[in-house]
């Protein structure tokens, strides 16, 4: 196994964790804006909505 072949590796590997970690965290924010939205705290809810829009646009 060459030194290529070796990071190629490693770097799939990574994004697999990191797609892996970000499937925990999207039913988080989902939670998180649903909770803000149920309790009427209107600010907490447009600034949650806000971030989750500027995190999946950029």
């Amino acid at each position: 196994m060459s030194i290529k072949t070796f990071w190629a590796i490693l770097i799939k590997i990574l994004g697999l964790l990191l797609i892996l970690g970000a499937l925990t965290v999207v039913p988080q924010w989902l939670y998180s804006i649903y909770s803000a939205y149920q309790t009427g705290d209107n600010q907490s809810f447009i600034i949650l909505t806000s971030i989750l829009i500027v995190v999946l646009f950029v």
